[in-house]
């Protein structure tokens, strides 16, 4: 009974916390907020006034807030939604104002100067504003804001402003080797918040799947399906690799450890379905054909396998199996697996997608894997194992 009370009370107390936190603002607080936003108006239209000599329409505007656990509380934030000559844009007001008006400018001279480097380039992608907010109506409206005026010549003094600035430049089947060595992007990468990055994809289709690289991160190895090389390009220098895939009946593979196709060998095996593990839980219903990796040398290789060889791909849901010899049966998931998208390719022989994997080889010693349909809970058809 004092067990019951007691929940009852602690019930009491989160409720009525939750309706405090929880609740619109306050008459006291709407008003202010009114005060805000019409500040920020004022503001935004002074700004654009002075920095580009035009007065801009005010089209909407946005006071940011804090989101916590039981609700929200309003910021002292604005971003002001404009437009002039039928271009839209915005400012976002904090202690200074930040504004989008140049962006497609400013993408446009990091591009010419990409281009007069290595002609060809498929699609540049930027990441830099030195507005970094997660409030959502605003998030995806906030790129390349910036306080400083661009005047055709300074794009990468007035990216470096942001807290980080990432330019990735895509192209198809492009020679990078000329990056080696040249100093036409000095400016962009002048400061420890600059960075390049350059990609030659395999096919025109994979430049939609290769990823945009943050400023912290890396060209991941498995990625060697979409690219054949990159150049990456910091305030320390930069780094040309290059991504050579071997291939066997469809199915391509990378060596990570030494970027070398050749000892590598694949070959089908029989498929057992009796060698699977079989628990109350796990009851595999399907299996792929088999194959036998081996190496003259200790290595790492990714094995990218097409899915149109899976049957019923769609509902696969643990991915890859490897046989233990000792054992005599498949019983050690991998942990590194996952899907690429669907897409209409040139090459590749047209496969919708691929499943990868990565598998550590010791000299002269084989490795079989395989694929299964995980038949349990066909409720959760979308869970990846």
């Amino acid at each position: 009974m004092k067990l019951s009370k007691s929940f009852a009370r602690l019930l009491l107390i989160m409720g009525t916390l939750f309706i405090m936190c929880s609740c619109k603002d306050s008459p006291e607080q709407i008003e202010r907020n009114k005060e805000i936003v019409a500040a920020a108006r004022e503001s935004a239209a002074a700004y654009i006034l002075e920095k580009y000599g035009f007065e801009a329409e005010i089209t909407d505007t946005v006071q940011e807030r804090e989101y916590g656990m039981f609700g929200s509380s309003p910021l002292g934030t604005v971003f002001v939604r404009m437009r002039h000559d039928g271009k839209d844009f915005g400012v976002y007001v904090d202690d200074i104002c930040y504004d989008n008006y140049q962006a497609d400018e400013i993408d446009g001279a990091v591009r010419a100067d990409i281009e007069a480097v290595i002609p060809g380039v498929y699609e540049v992608r930027i990441k830099a504003s030195e507005v970094d907010t997660a409030y959502d109506p605003i998030e995806h409206d906030c790129v390349r804001m910036f306080h400083d005026y661009f005047d055709g010549t300074n794009a990468p003094e007035v990216l470096l402003k942001g807290e980080r600035c990432t330019v990735t430049a895509y192209y198809v089947n492009t020679d990078l080797s000329p990056l080696e060595g040249t100093h036409a992007f000095d400016r962009y990468v002048a400061a420890y918040n600059g960075k390049m990055t350059f990609l030659s994809c395999r096919s025109e289709a994979k430049t939609a799947f290769a990823p945009e690289y943050d400023f912290d991160g890396s060209i991941n190895v498995e990625n060697a399906f979409f690219i054949d090389s990159s150049f990456v390009l910091n305030n320390k220098g930069g780094e040309l690799r290059s991504y050579q895939l071997a291939v066997y009946d469809d199915i391509f593979t990378y060596t990570t450890s030494d970027n070398n196709t050749e000892g590598v060998y694949i070959k089908e095996v029989p498929a057992d379905p009796s060698k699977l593990r079989k628990t109350e839980t796990y009851k595999p219903d399907f299996m792929s054909p088999a194959f036998s990796i081996s190496a003259d040398r200790e290595c790492t290789v990714w094995v990218f396998y097409p899915t149109y060889k899976i049957t019923d791909y769609e509902h696969l849901k643990t991915f890859c199996m490897v046989y233990e010899k000792e054992a005599d049966r498949f019983v050690a998931f991998t942990d590194d697996h996952f899907k690429y998208p669907s897409y209409d390719s040139t090459d590749f022989k047209n496969y919708q997608s691929v499943v990868a994997l990565e598998i550590k080889l010791k000299p002269d010693e084989e490795t079989t894997f395989t694929f299964v349909n995980d038949v349990h809970n066909k409720q959760k058809k979308n869970r990846l194992l």
